[in-house]
């Protein structure tokens, strides 16, 4: 398969532009789990992938927009959390050796 990177699409179409644009409800589920994916593989985009996500599990094709976004803030403030406990860490490793 040879992919068209999202970057190379018109901007209307890229899903994070046409949320800012357009706003949710003008999304499809498969541009919303794109924005949730973040990135694509060297052979599909995010929306390729989100595409393919859909079409194997059934309970996805049941979520709401709203599901959609309160997984994206759960998986916000998750991925915060642990960069935030790494950083830590990797200071206090810091302050350790300099002692």
């Amino acid at each position: 398969m040879n992919k068209q990177s999202i970057k190379n699409w018109a901007i209307d179409d890229r899903p994070r532009e046409k949320l800012a644009l357009k706003g949710a409800e003008t999304l499809s589920n498969s541009e919303l789990l794109a924005i949730l994916i973040n990135n694509g593989s060297p052979e599909k985009s995010a929306v390729d992938l989100a595409k393919e996500l859909k079409r194997e599990s059934p309970k996805i094709k049941c979520l709401s927009v709203s599901d959609l976004f309160a997984i994206a803030i759960r998986n916000a403030y998750e991925n915060r959390s642990i960069t935030s406990l790494f950083i830590h860490s990797q200071l206090k490793a810091k302050r350790e050796e300099r002692q």
